[in-house]
């Protein structure tokens, strides 16, 4: 090392008898190694620099040429990495970092407090790039490529107020990003951001509601405050301006199946059966469907909406009940008080049928539809 700061380390030529410079010696075959320490490009003296010498009067090549030290680069603060041939980027909350693996050095690439990195698919004229979202007093998203290693300006797209927790691309100008707030962007080429899914918050909080249905990607809310619709795709809540008042009774029965929405509303012993389209939930209309309702009986023992469009129930009589918006089916015939306590004499039976002999002539029960019919008369 050098007796002044910041000297190299070298070999000194060799002076002959006459007082004159000899010859420099040819050096040795791995060449001549000089070991410099120079002041970094962002402040502190103590980047270092590496060069071989293979021939004389040649000027040397460099091996390490550190140039910066950054101490806000710290593994724990970086979530992304991804390498471009002889560079390796680093990315996350302390900014961009490129480390170049052919010359150990370091360079800050972006500055921003980034939260969100999307790479996107390679192409012919982009082979590598990625989006990264930053938050701040001018949040938004950029997109890096190998051009703004050189010192191009990246693409941007703003988005005032927003913090970008998600981005997802497939090509270099098109992406989509989820922020903080839930609101969802598509990012168009010439810095065009589009707000597609603007995750509206519920004017009511979602305890008051007493229960939910859902509909495909929509979930109904309801309950004496009313209804409240909740698209989960475009994360948005509407609430329903006209609600009938079977869907805000807490005595009421509600249930969707399929394409339908059902209420059951109590009337004293019995029920008012309502079906209604989920078009109409949709869109608002649910207090305008004037449609005469179907009267079941109470209580109502249990309910099963496993099927696309009916909900079935087994009401106070003991009979299983479907009901469609085409109107209610039977599927048993319930109990028989006649046959409570009754002597049978015989039994026979077939696939469907099955006879039985009383003292009061003979009785078929219906197996598919587990109905007794009025009774035979005895011969």
């Amino acid at each position: 090392r050098g007796r002044g700061a910041g000297g190299p380390l070298v070999r000194p030529g060799v002076r002959g008898r006459d007082g004159r410079g000899a010859p420099p010696r040819p050096p040795p075959a791995e060449g001549l190694f000089v070991h410099q320490e120079v002041r970094c490009e962002n402040g502190p003296s103590t980047c270092a620099r590496l060069s071989r010498m293979t021939q004389p009067f040649m000027a040397p090549s460099v091996l390490i040429d550190e140039r910066n030290r950054y101490t806000e680069l710290s593994l724990d603060r970086l979530f992304y990495a991804t390498q471009w041939k002889d560079h390796l980027l680093l990315a996350g909350s302390s900014g961009i970092f490129d480390y170049d693996t052919r010359l150990h050095a370091w360079k800050k690439q972006a500055g921003e407090t980034i939260s969100a990195v999307g790479p996107c698919a390679a192409s012919p004229s982009s082979p590598s790039c990625f989006y990264y979202g930053y938050g701040g007093r001018a949040s938004g998203v950029a997109l890096f490529t190998p051009k703004t290693m050189t010192g191009d300006a990246p693409s941007r797209w703003p988005l005032a107020g927003e913090q970008p927790t998600r981005i997802a691309a497939e090509a270099p100008g098109t992406a989509a990003v989820l922020t903080a707030a839930g609101r969802a962007y598509a990012l168009a080429p010439g810095a065009i951001s589009t707000l597609t899914n603007s995750a509206t918050s519920s004017p009511v909080p979602l305890d008051r509601y007493r229960d939910a249905v859902t509909f495909g990607d929509k979930v109904l809310f309801f309950g004496q405050p009313g209804a409240l619709l909740h698209d989960i795709v475009r994360r948005s809540y509407s609430p329903l301006r006209g609600v009938p008042g079977w869907l805000r009774s807490p005595a009421s029965i509600v249930a969707s199946s399929g394409a339908f929405l059902f209420g059951l509303e109590r009337q004293g012993t019995s029920y008012d059966a309502y079906v209604a389209p989920q078009q109409q939930v949709e869109l608002g209309t649910l207090y305008f469907n004037t449609s005469k309702p179907f009267r079941i009986d109470g209580p109502v023992r249990a309910i099963d909406a496993s099927q696309p469009d009916v909900l079935r129930l087994v009401d106070g009589n003991g009979r299983v009940q479907s009901i469609s918006a085409a109107g209610v089916t039977a599927l048993t015939g319930g109990r028989s008080s006649a046959m409570n306590h009754t002597r049978l004499l015989d039994v026979a039976g077939t696939a469907d049928w099955l006879a039985a002999s009383t003292g009061e002539g003979v009785r078929l029960y219906d197996q598919r539809t587990r109905w007794w019919r009025v009774p035979l008369p005895a011969p």
